[in-house]
């Protein structure tokens, strides 16, 4: 984080386009970049609860871009130490943190490797493990080539034989096709394309609020043979001991389409009910290995994380309130 000028941004005054609610909030968040970039109030004490919600609110409010394509997204999650008793901490600890926390977002994006990248939003968590406490952050990135395919299908051909996971590419009469790529990689193409499409087909300046995610078992409604070690076999690979690591299962254009429509409504059953008062962010499938106690085999499992947040506006049509990560 770098503060480049003394000059104070000046309150926010009413805009027609956006509610009381957002214009508070932003003014809020406003004030309390000042005072962290004044260096003017570094005695001011805050509750903890309070510089959480405010760091969240201003890292998402200056660096976030919710209105950049969301169909490829990066994870990463990161820690940073917080001096703080049990119910206060100062201005002081909070703008040190907060610049970590903005460094290591920055260095994060900076690694990369894709032509475009932005912060679509950042989860900040209060954690306190023996008297001690640090601030877990959550991350999304969007990222993508400049030159990326915009031909996102849930139309599955005959030739949309893929490999579960690894980047294994096609299979099948395909094997050794679009390497790099794999059933999960297409599949949360399509899928997070046809939510935003449904329940955010337009985006503007804001940031995200209150975000949350759930993780959704996908494939435990696959049907299978009787029997749990079966349960979910098209996501499971074997080593049987010493062998040598089969590649991962092959799924059929059949099975790509049975994983595009449930994956699609079990995501539209929580934005339509559980998530109902939120805006739906991104979407993309997980792997999770699970061993079991002998170790003769490694399972990988397709758990699809649904991510939630209260979408808020900018109330100036500018960027004056945003700046580069």
């Amino acid at each position: 984080m770098h503060f480049t000028s003394c000059q104070k941004d000046k309150e926010l005054t009413t805009n027609a386009n956006v509610s009381n609610e957002d214009l508070a909030r932003a003014n809020e968040l406003l004030k309390f970049r000042n005072n962290m970039e004044s260096n003017l109030k570094t005695d001011e004490i805050l509750t903890l609860d309070d510089a959480v919600s405010l760091m969240e609110g201003t890292v998402n409010m200056t660096y976030g871009r919710p209105e950049y394509e969301d169909d490829e997204i990066i994870n990463i999650s990161f820690s940073v130490d917080f001096n703080s008793n049990a119910n206060s901490v100062s201005l002081a600890e909070v703008t040190k943190v907060y610049k970590q926390i903005v460094d290591s977002l920055r260095e994060f994006k900076n690694s990369i490797n894709m032509t475009e990248k932005a912060l679509l939003s950042a989860d900040l968590e209060l954690v306190e493990e023996k008297g001690n406490y640090n601030i877990k952050v959550y991350s999304d990135f969007v990222a993508w080539n400049e030159n990326k395919s915009t031909n996102i299908t849930n139309d599955y051909s005959s030739n949309d034989w893929w490999h579960a996971i690894g980047g294994e590419g096609r299979c099948g009469d395909y094997e050794g096709q679009s390497v790099g790529q794999d059933a999960s990689t297409v599949l949360t193409a399509s899928i997070a394309a046809k939510l935003k499409s449904v329940y955010r087909p337009h985006t503007y300046l804001g940031y995200y609020w209150d975000n949350q995610y759930k993780k959704t078992l996908i494939y435990s409604y696959y049907p299978a043979p009787a029997g749990s070690l079966w349960q979910y076999r098209i996501f499971r690979k074997y080593n049987n001991y010493n062998s040598i690591w089969q590649k991962s299962p092959c799924l059929s254009p059949d099975d790509m389409d049975f994983f595009y429509i449930n994956g699609y409504n079990i995501c539209k059953s929580l934005l339509d009910n559980q998530y109902s008062n939120k805006t739906y962010k991104s979407f993309i499938y997980k792997c999770e290995m699970d061993y079991p106690s002998n170790y003769s085999w490694t399972s990988y499992e397709h758990i699809g994380e649904l991510r939630v947040g209260i979408l808020r506006k900018l109330p100036t049509p500018d960027e004056t309130l945003r700046r580069a990560l």
